[in-house]
């Protein structure tokens, strides 16, 4: 059986086609290949201080794209009241807040390639009040899990605030921390002792033990006082409720940090589909244009013109 060849009209245009896929699927794949910047995640052990307490800035958690170009080798923090840090290696920061009000610290976060990846995070200043009394007078004025938004089956701890706004010292107490699930069962994640004593007008942070996020949705973290010696009279302000969002577990979870370089599948996917347009467009190429038979002209019309008179 003869083998026939492409018409050239056809040939061209499959040609012009493939090439045209093959270009489109490589620009795609140089798109999605751009190297990432790292992932900035800013964290502090207490987000709702008393003015002049320090508060503890944490991006050990920031990721870099890999292990090689994408590590990162440099921090910047800004504390949100026109003061912060110069590029460092740590992870780490510290600041006390002079006034009180809302800040808005930043952090930066740099690998080798110099991209650089931003975070923010909200602090809440707030002024020591007068004591509500003689007697002790304690309060949980923020809690703070970490992660913030933890995706199941994450490890969570949470850092508890507690202050005396009464008019003596407290020498010991309790703080419970409860896990309220979606379900509405009640979880008591630890019960925290007060470590030493509290002197009116100050504060301590307390940190839970580490526990699994069970159950996705929204989680209530209820922190309760009790037991305060010597005996509070004004016990209205011992709980406090936050808010914890846990998330679905993404594929492939966890750390990502850690891994060497990843390849992601859809850039290999755009490099096989334009390595076969241009296979493709090669194999056209490479099949020989049809050949049409010579095929001969139309005769020429008799000339039925009448004879030319002669002579004249």
């Amino acid at each position: 059986m003869e083998r026939r060849g492409f018409h050239p009209v056809l040939r061209r245009r499959a040609v012009l086609a493939l090439a045209t896929w093959a270009i489109a699927f490589s620009l795609l794949a140089i798109a999605n290949a751009i190297p990432l910047p790292p992932t900035a995640v800013l964290e502090a052990d207490d987000t709702s201080p008393a003015i002049g307490e320090p508060v503890h800035f944490d991006a050990s958690r920031s990721i870099g794209h890999d292990e090689g170009n994408g590590v990162i080798v440099a921090y910047r923090f800004g504390f949100g009241d026109g003061s912060g840090t110069d590029w460092q290696a740590s992870p780490f920061a510290e600041h006390a807040y002079d006034e009180a009000g809302s800040y808005f610290a930043s952090l930066e976060v740099r690998d080798r390639r110099d991209l650089v990846g931003r975070a923010t995070l909200e602090i809440r200043v707030w002024a020591v009040p007068p004591p509500t009394g003689p007697e002790p007078d304690l309060a949980p004025v923020a809690a703070s899990p970490s992660p913030p938004r933890p995706e199941e089956d994450d490890i969570v701890t949470v850092a508890v605030t507690i202050a005396n706004q009464g008019g003596s010292a407290a020498q010991s107490a309790s703080v419970d921390v409860v896990d309220v699930r979606p379900s509405g069962s009640e979880i008591l994640v630890d019960s925290l002792p007060l470590d030493g004593p509290l002197a009116p007008g100050s504060t301590r942070v307390l940190t839970s033990t580490r526990f699994l996020a069970v159950g996705v949705g929204n989680h209530t973290l209820r922190i309760r006082i009790h037991d305060v010696s010597p005996k509070e009279t004004r016990t209205e302000d011992n709980e406090l409720e936050v808010p914890m969002e846990v998330r679905a577990r993404t594929a492939g979870g966890g750390d990502t940090g850690a891994r060497g370089i990843v390849v992601d599948p859809v850039v290999l996917g755009l490099i096989g589909a334009a390595i076969v347009a241009l296979v493709g467009a090669l194999a056209v190429l490479a099949r020989p244009a049809e050949e049409r038979p010579l095929v001969p002209p139309p005769p020429e019309p008799p000339d039925r013109r009448p004879p030319p008179i002669w002579p004249p």
